[in-house]
């Protein structure tokens, strides 16, 4: 496995489509307010 690696993929993903970011964002606040 290469976390590094993949970790910097996802924030350069997030670089190019920050909306992207932004519904991550919101699926992780819906999660928090589930559990």
């Amino acid at each position: 496995m290469n976390t590094v690696k993949n970790k910097q993929e996802i924030l350069e993903a997030f670089r190019e489509n920050p909306d992207m970011m932004a519904i991550l964002t919101i699926i992780r606040d819906l999660g928090l307010k589930d559990s």
